[in-house]
C-alpha cells in the first residue's frame, strides 16, 4: 500500500500540478518513523498548538516560514519534528493502471 501512496505522489509531479519533486519526498518522509522537520511560529507551538480551531502552519524550511510569516520577528520560530502516529481515514488512491490525476479517478 506505501507503494501505491509513493506512486501516486510521484504522480503529482506532472507540470499541470504546484507539486515539486522535494514537496514528494517530503511528504513521502511523513511515513518514516523519525518523521519530517518542520519550521513554526513560536507563538502557535507554545499557545495556539492543538487548541487553535482553523489548525496551524508548519513551514518546509526556516527561510520559508520567514518568508510567509512575518509574524516570526516577534514571535520568534521553533523547529518540530512530524510524525504519522494513527490513519484515522485511509485515502482512496485510484489505481494507476489508465487513470492519472487529470481523469478525475
Amino acid at each position: 500500500m506505501l507503494s501505491d501512496l509513493r506512486d501516486y505522489i510521484l504522480a503529482m509531479n506532472d507540470p499541470g500540478y504546484v507539486f515539486v519533486p522535494e514537496d514528494a519526498e517530503r511528504l513521502l518522509s511523513l511515513y518514516d518513523d523519525e518523521g519530517t522537520a518542520g519550521w513554526m511560529c513560536k507563538t502557535d507551538w507554545d499557545w495556539e498548538l492543538g487548541n487553535a480551531s482553523g489548525g496551524n502552519r508548519i513551514f518546509p524550511s526556516e527561510h520559508n516560514i520567514r518568508q510567509e510569516a512575518k509574524c516570526v520577528e516577534g514571535c520568534g520560530i521553533v523547529k518540530v519534528r512530524v510524525i504519522l502516529d494513527e490513519v484515522v481515514q485511509d485515502e482512496k488512491i485510484p489505481s494507476w493502471e489508465g487513470n492519472t490525476p487529470d481523469d478525475g479517478a
